[in-house]
C-alpha cells in the first residue's frame, strides 16, 4: 500500500501520507526533503560533499572519498603520512618544499621542483631508483 501515492510502500516510508517526504536520514521527524542538514553532522546539505552520511562532510580533491578515510586528501598520488614526514601540506595539492628533505622512515629523499614534479630517490638495500615523472 502506497498511501500517499509517492512510489514508496508505506511499510518503507517515514512519511506515508506526505507524497513530498519519504525518508527521514537523522530521525529528527523532518524529511530529508525539507532537512537543511539530513545526516544532522551540523553542516548544511548544500556545503556537504556527503549530506547523508553523518561521519562525512568534506571531500577536499573530490574523489568521492571523504577527507575522514582518504589517505591522498589532496589528491596529488602522495600519501599523507608521507607528506607529514616530508613536510609538505597534505591539504595542498601543489605544495612542495624548497630544500631537500630526508624521510628515514621511509628511506626518501624528495627533492622538489618549482613544478608539479619531483625527483624522488628511493634507497632500499642496494637498489637505487629516479622517479622524475612522480609515476
Amino acid at each position: 500500500l502506497d498511501a500517499d501515492n509517492d512510489g514508496v510502500l508505506n511499510t518503507a516510508d517515514a512519511f506515508p501520507l506526505d507524497a513530498t517526504e519519504s525518508r527521514d536520514t537523522d530521525e529528527d521527524g523532518v524529511g530529508d526533503n525539507a532537512d537543511q542538514d539530513a545526516d544532522d553532522d551540523g553542516v548544511y546539505d548544500e556545503d556537504d560533499a556527503f549530506p547523508l552520511d553523518d561521519t562525512e562532510s568534506k571531500d577536499l580533491d573530490g574523489d568521492g572519498i571523504g577527507d575522514n578515510v582518504d589517505d591522498d586528501l589532496d589528491g596529488d598520488g602522495w600519501l599523507n603520512t608521507v607528506e607529514i614526514s616530508c613536510g609538505t601540506d597534505k591539504n595542498e595539492e601543489n605544495s612542495r618544499r624548497l630544500t631537500m628533505v630526508i624521510c628515514p622512515q621511509f628511506m626518501t629523499i624528495v627533492i622538489p621542483k618549482v613544478s608539479r614534479k619531483c625527483c624522488i630517490l628511493v634507497i632500499r638495500s642496494y637498489e637505487i631508483r629516479f622517479d622524475v615523472d612522480n609515476e
